[in-house]
């Protein structure tokens, strides 16, 4: 996976967006960031709508403003409402 390669060279804290998280087509590889490792050891927000959007924190000491993302991530009511505002 191309992440993994690039994952040496990023100093935290750094963000990592993917797009297209969500799309379901045959023949489209899409990255599992709910499901896969990434979400075990990382901190990580994902939006679905659209095509979807991934955020993934590497390292430590992020803003204030992405911790409160982070933390709103792992609340399925809370990333609801969040990703719902965004979406309008």
């Amino acid at each position: 996976m191309i992440f993994y390669t690039w994952l040496p060279k990023l100093k935290g804290p750094a963000v990592v967006l993917f797009h297209d998280i969500n799309v379901r087509e045959h023949q489209f590889w899409r990255l599992e960031i709910v499901g896969g490792a990434m979400r075990k050891n990382s901190p990580h927000f994902s939006f679905s709508h659209g095509h979807g959007l991934g955020v993934i924190g590497v390292g430590s000491g992020f803003s204030e403003e992405l911790n409160w993302l982070f933390e709103a991530g792992k609340d399925e009511g809370e990333q609801a409402v969040l990703a719902r505002a965004y979406f309008r």
